[in-house]
């Protein structure tokens, strides 16, 4: 949304997601199969921090925030509905990865709780939290509940950290087949 609250722009998952979980339950998403489409950053100029846009299932994919990052983002945005077992196994640690490889912001909105039928026994993990360029949980949300958690984003901090540790200058495509 821009200032006047009208959308600016509409996100989808660029990937397929398909899992299955201990009890044999499958679930499948076939939202935003169109790779070629490009990568989203919104950007206000409020200090100089752009943010790239991506959903739930994108965390597995790092490429996507790469092309984020080079596209600009200082921040990266994963609203998410992870499920509870790879929510526990998985979400802080592709979080903090996602920022630490970005030298960026990650700020991760989750779903938490119950959904579908009861009998079902689905439940998704929860577990907000904003990361900072270093890897460092700034903010985290309790498991359950509702709320609303805040940090301060600094651009002079992704400033520092991309010069105190210039990976990102550093990088190179190479060909390893």
């Amino acid at each position: 949304m821009d200032p006047s609250s009208s959308f600016v722009v509409i996100e989808e998952s660029r990937y397929y997601f398909l899992a299955e979980d201990a009890t044999g339950f499958s679930l499948w998403s076939v939202v935003g199969d169109n790779t070629d489409d490009p990568v989203l950053v919104f950007s206000r100029d409020d200090e100089g921090l752009r943010l790239g846009l991506s959903i739930c299932y994108d965390l597995r994919f790092p490429e996507l925030y790469r092309g984020l990052m080079t596209s600009g983002a200082a921040m990266l945005a994963v609203p998410s509905a992870f499920q509870a077992v790879t929510g526990a196994a998985h979400w802080e640690t592709l979080l903090r990865a996602r920022a630490i490889e970005e030298q960026s912001y990650v700020l991760a909105a989750a779903q938490w709780g119950p959904w579908g039928s009861p009998e079902a026994g689905h439940r998704t993990y929860g577990n907000a939290m904003i990361v900072d360029p270093w890897g460092e949980i700034v903010v985290r949300a309790p498991d359950e509940g509702d709320g609303v958690w805040f940090a301060e984003v600094d651009a002079d901090a992704v400033r520092a950290v991309r010069t105190r540790l210039p990976a990102l200058s550093h990088r190179r495509l190479v060909n390893a087949c």
